[in-house]
């Protein structure tokens, strides 16, 4: 597939028990990402790439993360 300039993009993630495959049609752009949630993980941690939004505890923080990776 990565040789043939007609085939489909596509974005693979994993993080423990969880996978992820997301595809885009030929030309198409995709990125996708996931995330075990876990205790000592903050938003600390995107403050060097972003203002993490506050007041939505663990489960934003974890949203903004995928996406963030997603788009990178």
């Amino acid at each position: 597939l990565l040789q043939d300039a007609a085939a489909p993009a596509f974005s693979l993630a994993h993080c423990r028990d969880l996978v992820a495959c997301a595809v885009a049609p030929h030309g198409g752009v995709v990125g996708v990402d996931v995330e075990a949630i876990r205790d000592g993980v903050g938003p600390e941690l995107l403050e060097p790439f972003m203002q993490p939004l506050q007041g939505g505890g663990l489960e934003l923080f974890y949203l903004q993360w995928t996406a963030l990776e997603a788009y990178w």
